[in-house]
């Protein structure tokens, strides 16, 4: 429970940058389009389909 209580507050004082679609997320980060499908790209060629393990489910 201590880490997901960690991760809510890193993300409420902006820790992180969420949106819903990749084209938003790419507006709010203000970085060329370009680059941030490389770097999709570069991530799913390493892990695939897999998801980033949910850190409040492992308290």
């Amino acid at each position: 429970m201590e880490r997901a209580k960690v991760m809510q507050g890193y993300r409420e004082n902006g820790y992180f940058v969420e949106r819903k679609t990749v084209p938003e997320l790419n507006g709010k980060l203000g970085l060329p389009a370009s680059e941030l499908q490389k770097t999709l790209e570069a991530w799913e060629s390493v892990y695939g389909s897999r998801r980033i393990p949910n850190a409040a489910a492992k308290s």
